[in-house]
């Protein structure tokens, strides 16, 4: 969990528009995500892990516990449970909702950090560098 820590900036995002698409978002709300670049920032409190994101519209955090269900509702309304492990040195999040699944998965490679969400045989690849 170590090399998470720390600030990261979002460079690009590959097949996001797709990706959304397929989970039901607005064209509206996909038109303004397209726009954003988060700061991501990871950080340990306590037992707790914390994911803050923070960009010109809005800024968010989700705590959990590495392995134990939390409830989110996500900025485009869904409401959601997940589970985030570390397997592997990939922190894997998989969130669920009205019977369907979507999986975060981010990997530390060099320095950098991956993001790949994936929703059916959708993918979306975002490369995310680290941010003093």
């Amino acid at each position: 969990m170590d090399a998470f820590i720390g600030s990261w900036k979002l460079v690009k995002s590959d097949h996001f528009t797709e990706y959304l698409s397929a989970l039901g978002v607005s064209e509206e709300e996909i038109s303004v995500a397209q726009s954003l670049k988060p700061t991501l920032t990871f950080h340990q409190d306590g037992e707790s892990i914390v994911i803050k994101s923070v960009n010109i519209i809005f800024t968010s955090e989700v705590w959990f516990k590495l392995g134990e269900e939390f409830s989110e509702e996500t900025r485009d309304h869904r409401k959601c449970k997940n589970v985030i492990t570390l397997d592997e040195g990939k922190l894997v999040q998989v969130q669920t909702w009205d019977g369907k699944q979507t999986t975060i998965v981010r990997e530390i490679m060099d320095d950098n950090m991956f993001m790949t969400l994936t929703f059916g045989d959708i993918a979306s690849t975002s490369p995310i560098r680290r941010y003093k």
